[in-house]
């Protein structure tokens, strides 16, 4: 995915586009995931940061600028 692609992704999902989420959710969740388990060496502590990081960026998504 290129950072147009994501830039994209980032302002439909800032408009409530549920697709456009669920693209970066399928596209960054494993890797996050991976990341997180790296440092917390607790793969079940990891996802649950990684999805609560998620719930957050929907709730917030009107609010919340990302830039890539």
């Amino acid at each position: 995915m290129t950072r147009q692609e994501e830039q994209n992704l980032f302002d439909k999902i800032k408009t409530g586009d549920e697709k456009a989420f669920e693209a970066l959710f399928r596209h960054f969740y494993p890797h996050l995931c991976l990341y997180a388990t790296h440092v917390l060496k607790n793969a079940s502590a990891a996802e649950e940061i990684v999805q609560e990081l998620f719930v957050r960026l929907w709730e917030k998504r009107e609010k919340t600028e990302i830039e890539t």
